[in-house]
């Protein structure tokens, strides 16, 4: 399914669930508004488990295969990893311009070897920050995100640069938006989720489109998201 496919089923479905008017009365850039809206909204609730099935994602086999195309992962070398000055266990790497949600992470060292890490807060990571009266031991790098970096905490006896290493950094990505060319037209791009959350996106966008909560067929329409996620 394509972003104009989206579009004109999106006029279809508001056009028959608005008793008060019809959907010319949107114009283009509005319903595109509207279509993006909803767009960040059902990821979001797809990753935090905010919908009537209380399905998260990696716990729920729809919800992940719905995001799947937009899971990507890349290796951040370690010329790109700052050392902290302060906290000498501790570095940083920047986040990915285009990351939506964080999701896991992993080091990577000079020999191949692989380090899951643990995702802390950050009152709890800085139980793990080596200082003048703590030296920590840490069984498992953990990581905090904070601003636009990633922050890792190692055990002290893998610090750089007996330890240099690469970080990798797997997240869900923005989507490509719904845009309108210089011409006044769609973007005729491919939808990046699954037929199925594309159906789930117009019911959403319409909710939002509508005035008129109280009528009937929009309750019925309301009624819907109970089978979806």
């Amino acid at each position: 399914m394509t972003h104009v496919n989206i579009y004109e089923k999106y006029l279809i479905e508001y056009d028959k669930a608005n008793i008060t008017s019809s959907y010319p009365s949107l114009t283009k850039k509005e319903v595109v508004v509207l279509l993006n809206k909803a767009y960040i909204a059902l990821i979001s609730q797809k990753i935090t488990g905010n919908n009537p099935r209380r399905a998260t994602f990696g716990t729920d086999i729809k919800v992940t295969e719905d995001l799947r195309k937009l899971i990507n992962t890349i290796k951040i070398q370690h010329s790109e990893i700052q050392h902290d000055e302060v906290v000498k266990n501790q570095y940083h790497a920047g986040l990915p311009e285009d990351m939506m949600y964080y999701l896991q992470s992993s080091l990577v060292d000079a020999y191949g070897d692989v380090y899951n890490t643990d995702n802390v807060n950050h009152q709890i990571a800085q139980m793990f920050k080596q200082t003048a009266t703590n030296t920590p031991w840490i069984e498992t790098p953990v990581v905090y995100e904070e601003g636009n970096d990633l922050y890792i905490l190692v055990d002290p006896d893998m610090q750089a640069p007996s330890f240099p290493f690469d970080v990798c950094i797997t997240y869900i990505k923005m989507p490509t938006m719904f845009v309108i060319d210089s011409q006044d037209n769609i973007v005729n791009t491919k939808f990046e989720l699954s037929d199925a959350a594309a159906e789930e996106l117009i019911n959403l966008a319409v909710l939002f489109a509508t005035e008129i909560i109280e009528s009937p067929r929009i309750q019925s329409k309301s009624s819907t998201l109970q089978l979806e996620s």
